[in-house]
């Protein structure tokens, strides 16, 4: 399990290392030998969900291994290096690593920001700096090439994911009985409501909906723990909230002794949930068993995924 939490956010790389390399072709064709060019990195890369820019940073390195390894680069004596500046997802912080990045002279793509209010935030600077960019999280809704010339997304926006863990829950594991608590932010609303139409649509209501402070999650899980612990009719949890409110979530309700079935999206598929868990749980020796009774929708399956994903996820589980 663990495994597959450090590797679902690096396989997705695989999707655009064809887009890469072409775009290096591209920048070099016409120039002289002896460059240096740069893919560059925006995640956090400190904060409780650093280890999203680690993994990052870990798949994004075998794909510079591989271009720099590539005859065709290495006959003109170019080079590709990883250029990273953290981002904390707020949109501050997202235009000012977009900032940072643009000006640095041969970049070639720039890989990250989480949500679409960060993606909407820099949209205008990658687009008036002719630089692509790829994200790589769900967004609210789907990333229009008219509205996002210069913006590439790797999975599906949120709204299809939710509606998929959803029908999965609902049709699959049989579950009518649901809690829904989401986080005070667009995202999370929208999500509940995605949640709540899917079930609607079968004839089936919600039985609780409880909403979290998105700023202050930790204070307002907490009083919200104390709120429904007693509860016996929550039935299966939908949660709906970023990576680190997640893990907050999933240890104070384990703590409670809330042993409810939880469900929710690739927010908890990510090396970044297990390292917030590990953060926040007292007994280090015990961290998997927060983990259990957990089903989260993913964009990547690697028993069907094909044998350039299989290969991939060796390279990197030989390389880290």
């Amino acid at each position: 399990m663990k495994k597959q939490y450090r590797l679902t956010i690096i396989i997705l790389f695989i999707v655009f290392l064809s887009t890469i390399i072409s775009l290096i072709v591209k920048s070099t064709l016409f120039r002289s030998t002896g460059e240096v060019y740069y893919v560059g990195i925006s995640a956090p890369f400190e904060g409780a969900e650093a280890g999203i820019g680690a993994a990052m940073e870990r798949g994004i390195s075998i794909l510079v291994d591989e271009v720099n390894a590539n005859k065709a680069v290495s006959r003109q004596d170019l080079g590709l290096e990883i250029k990273k500046s953290d981002n904390q997802k707020i949109s501050d912080s997202a235009v000012k690593s977009a900032q940072e990045l643009v000006k640095i002279d041969k970049m070639v793509a720039v890989v990250g920001y989480m949500g679409a209010d960060a993606v909407d935030s820099v949209s205008k600077v990658y687009e008036n700096a002719d630089i692509p960019l790829i994200n790589i999280s769900s967004t609210e809704e789907i990333i229009h090439i008219d509205k996002y010339p210069n913006i590439y997304s790797t999975v599906t926006d949120s709204k299809t994911e939710t509606g998929f863990i959803a029908n999965y829950t609902r049709n699959v594991l049989g579950n009518k009985i649901v809690t829904i608590i989401h986080s005070s932010s667009d995202h999370g609303r929208k999500m509940a409501e995605a949640f709540t139409s899917v079930y609607a649509r079968f004839g089936t209501q919600i039985h609780y909906t409880y909403e979290f402070n998105a700023e202050n999650y930790a204070a307002s899980i907490g009083e919200l723990i104390t709120q429904i612990k007693e509860l016996k009719d929550m039935g299966t949890i939908f949660f709906a909230g970023d990576t680190a409110s997640a893990a907050n979530f999933v240890v104070q309700a384990r703590d409670a002794g809330i042993k409810n079935l939880i469900v929710g999206t690739n927010v908890a598929a990510t090396a970044a949930f297990k390292d917030a868990i590990e953060a926040v749980v007292k007994d280090k020796d015990k961290v998997s068993a927060y983990t259990d009774g957990i089903f989260i929708s993913a964009p990547l399956l690697y028993d069907t995924a094909g044998a350039k994903a299989q290969q991939f996820k060796n390279r990197y589980m030989e390389k880290f």
